[in-house]
């Protein structure tokens, strides 16, 4: 399975599935200062995430590429892992306070080379980073698997909102993930802010480039994030984390932009 799921909204507000939205995710192993993690003397592992998220009710497609370099390994090489998921989503549901809402899916994931050198070299000429012509691995792996994410939302003092975010994935070939996100949420017309925790464990894909990039599979890491509609149709979410290992990298960091259109 993917180590990250950055195509559903980051905040807690709850997905409106009579809305039509389109969500482009990018996440990296950086942090605020531009700080890469992992290897502090090379940008290893998984250097990238990009997510494109098409929902309509109650139904959300997903696409997501991850790309892999590893240089240090006795044959430097690369690969890239594109995952296509579908996901039906449930009606919220209310009890004492508490709003509950979900969405179960089916995930097939394959490695392969689809474009993640372009993707990784781009970000590097952004950054000043050199760029890196790796061989791509002549290994090839599939897997398919179920998906479920749970999220609830319960009103709390000072327009306070806490809420939880439940990831629970399982493929074919044994891969996978669990994570549980709790914070709190505050809203200021347009713009929403919100922090906390998140522990997971990942179980990676079964190919030999993403194993060896996921040297830390559990971690607790530490959240803040916010968002902002620039207009009634777009908005901008922007997340930080530190601490932990969200992409399974020792001394990780984890950087994610968000940018949502609605059609209505």
């Amino acid at each position: 399975m993917g180590l990250l799921c950055g195509v559903s909204l980051l905040n807690a507000t709850p997905p409106q599935w009579e809305r039509e939205a389109l969500m482009v995710t990018h996440s990296n192993d950086i942090n605020l200062l531009g700080e890469t993690s992992g290897d502090r003397f090379a940008d290893d592992g998984l250097t990238g995430v990009l997510s494109l998220r098409y929902q309509t009710q109650p139904h959300a497609y997903e696409i997501q590429l991850n790309s892999y370099t590893q240089r240090h390994q006795s044959q430097g090489e690369r690969v890239d892992t594109l995952s296509l998921g579908y996901f039906q989503g449930m009606e919220a549901l209310t009890y004492r306070g508490w709003r509950l809402w979900g969405e179960m899916g089916v995930v097939v994931m394959r490695s392969g080379a689809f474009g993640g050198e372009g993707l990784q070299n781009v970000i590097h000429s952004l950054t000043g980073n050199p760029h890196y012509n790796l061989p791509f691995s002549s290994t090839d792996h599939t897997t398919i698997g179920l998906e479920g994410r749970v999220s609830t939302t319960h009103p709390l003092p000072y327009t306070l909102t806490l809420y939880t975010h439940t990831t629970l994935a399982l493929q074919s070939d044994g891969s996978g993930r669990e994570s549980l996100e709790v914070g709190i949420q505050r809203d200021y017309e347009s713009l929403t802010l919100w922090g906390g925790a998140k522990a997971h464990h990942l179980t990676p894909f079964a190919h030999p480039i993403v194993e060896a990039s996921t040297p830390d599979t559990q971690s607790l890491s530490w959240l803040f994030g916010g968002s902002y509609h620039l207009t009634p149709h777009y908005e901008l979410q922007l997340e930080s984390i530190i601490g932990g290992a969200p992409l399974g990298e020792e001394g990780d960091y984890l950087s994610t932009i968000v940018l949502v259109y609605h059609w209505d």
